[in-house]
């Protein structure tokens, strides 16, 4: 998993989709009116990789289990789980799952579509992308 704080780190992430995608995000984080180093004002990106353990405490960038709610209660597909995601919007190649923590914190977590990723994560990005006011808006 790699945690992207501002335009510099960039160059770690590999597929060129996302980092463009990425880029635009800065871009648009400085037009907004706030510094483009996102350590000033609490906002990250963390990106999903090939491989990552979603069960192990190092892919954990939320302070918690993706596919748990944030109270660590309820497991994806248990009865009374509910999703730590405010939205998630799908992208052409990758879902944005965005937790938010304040008005002024947010996680905004990049799940490519491989067959590489935990699946379980990819089914629940799905499912809640279908139901999100953004559905059909893909990019």
């Amino acid at each position: 998993m790699l945690t992207i704080h501002n335009p510099v780190e960039l160059s770690r992430v590999t597929d060129p989709h996302i980092r463009s995608w990425l880029a635009e995000r800065f871009q648009l984080l400085g037009q907004a009116g706030n510094d483009s180093d996102c350590d000033a004002d609490p906002c990250w990106f963390a990106l999903i990789e090939s491989g990552d353990d979603l069960d192990a405490a190092t892919s954990r960038p939320a302070g918690f289990h993706l596919l748990m709610d944030v109270f660590g209660e309820y497991r994806y597909g248990e009865a009374g789980f509910v999703s730590p995601f405010e939205w998630v919007a799908e992208h052409a190649g990758f879902y944005e799952a965005v937790i938010v923590y304040s008005d002024s914190a947010t996680l905004s977590v990049i799940v490519p579509k491989a067959s590489s990723i935990d699946p379980r994560l990819l089914q629940l990005l799905a499912e809640q992308a279908a139901c999100s006011p953004l559905a059909g808006e893909s990019q």
